[in-house]
């Protein structure tokens, strides 16, 4: 089972590596743009990076356990704590930084779109 759970450790630290690698991609490519909206660009990402990942410790804790309701429910205790954690990160931004609010949503969105693209490379990768 140890064997397992460092599998799956490694495969996701490979995805989060991606995920970081897309992501850091568009902020230099915004910036070449505009430097003043690569910072609300960033909060954005920020704002779901760091949930999902704190989410992905959660879901992988019990990777390789026999009993499936430990895996489901610390699955579903990271999603509920990467949601709470995304709107709290939201209100934060808000409140603490002067962001431009297009910049800000276009780099959330991006930031769950390149958990998508991540997925995909790492699944080509595998295969």
């Amino acid at each position: 089972m140890d064997r397992i759970k460092k599998q799956n450790q490694k495969w996701a630290l490979r995805f989060f590596t991606h995920y970081a690698l897309v992501i850091s991609t568009l902020i230099v490519i915004i910036t070449t743009i505009n430097s003043k909206l690569s910072l609300s660009f960033f909060l954005g990402a920020i704002c779901h990076y760091f949930p999902s990942l704190i989410m992905a410790l959660f879901a992988f804790k019990n990777v390789g356990a026999t009993n499936s309701k430990k895996i489901v429910a610390g699955f579903f205790l990271g999603e509920a704590i990467k949601f709470i954690l995304i709107i709290v990160f939201i209100l934060i931004t808000m409140l603490f930084f002067a962001i431009n609010a297009y910049a800000f949503i276009i780099g959330l969105t991006s930031s769950i779109f390149s958990f998508f693209v991540a997925i995909s490379i790492m699944d080509k990768q595998n295969r």
